[in-house]
């Protein structure tokens, strides 16, 4: 089952996609777009794949990834092939490994193949960004669409603790809600590196967490004072909501980016769902269809 910070890093490229090409040196651009990713061929989608316009339009394919995954390479290359095929443009494709696990000797940014005793017959060049590896201070000065990712970045340099003090200078001043997503975004995504217990006394301080749905996840916490047996109750009760909270939150905004705001009978029916896996099925089906009705015909 998707983690919760598989959503989180996909809305954070397809919001902001600019910032992620800047964050793999390829920038700056004047438009990017997200296009279709899936490649229906192999019945297989790639993350996110984007369109920089200009005099010679080309393709970024940005797979992300938190764990070690054989033969991912080989798997990159059947992707920027196959869009190579559909768009007739050429692809660069990037990976992003957020945390070391996901790291190993065979992403070395080149894929060969070869007959035995032959020479090489395939060369596919990608780019490897390992997050831990980034220097904090460019990510904190970074695009916005970034940010989230500042406390998993090299921190020889600076302490988790002013990390964050220095997003907040530039979160703190957006509009309430988007001030909420970048910080549920933050919480989330620091679960790949920090222990729950670091995470709630780095961000407690933190002005406009309460209006993160990271923060009605964990509230629950804090109010419980019973038993073990009831906290943990509780601290399910709260994580399962929040994550209610976050998926409907991410389909009222990838929805709205593409059919419009949504009339009263569509919000009724998006805070009626109730499970996250059938909020996820209308965030992926929203590409193949063109209005909010239609995304809900198809789902029935």
């Amino acid at each position: 089952m998707p983690k919760p910070y598989d959503a989180t890093t996909k809305f954070l490229v397809e919001a902001y996609p600019a910032d992620w090409l800047a964050l793999a040196g390829l920038g700056p651009v004047e438009r990017v777009d997200v296009i279709d990713a899936n490649l229906s061929t192999i019945t297989a989608e790639a993350d996110k794949v984007l369109r920089v316009e200009g005099p010679q339009p080309w393709l970024a394919h940005v797979e992300l990834q938190t764990s070690h995954e054989a033969h991912l390479p080989r798997r990159l290359l059947r992707y920027n092939t196959l869009l190579d095929d559909r768009h007739d443009l050429p692809t660069r494709s990037i990976v992003v490994l957020l945390r070391q696990q996901a790291d190993g000797d065979d992403l070395s940014g080149v894929y060969r193949r070869s007959i035995p005793g032959g020479h090489d017959f395939l060369e596919f060049r990608y780019q490897v960004v390992r997050v831990w590896d980034q220097p904090v201070e460019s990510v904190l000065l970074g695009g916005l669409g970034t940010l989230p990712m500042a406390p998993m970045c090299d921190l020889a340099t600076m302490e988790p603790a002013e990390v964050i003090r220095r997003m907040q200078e530039r979160i703190d001043p957006q509009p309430r809600e988007t001030a909420g997503l970048f910080w549920s975004a933050t919480g989330i995504l620091m679960g790949l590196r920090y222990a729950r217990n670091e995470i709630l006394e780095l961000l407690r301080g933190v002005r406009g967490m309460k209006e993160s749905t990271f923060y009605q996840m964990i509230l629950e916490e804090g109010e419980a004072k019973g038993e073990a047996r009831g906290e943990a109750r509780g601290l399910a009760r709260g994580e399962a909501q929040g994550k209610m909270e976050e998926a409907r939150r991410i389909l009222f905004q990838l929805g709205k980016r593409r059919f419009g705001e949504p009339d009263p009978a569509t919000v009724a029916a998006i805070e009626s769902l109730s499970t996250v896996d059938e909020i996820k099925f209308l965030i992926n089906r929203r590409d193949d269809v063109f209005s909010w009705a239609e995304l809900f015909t198809q789902a029935g």
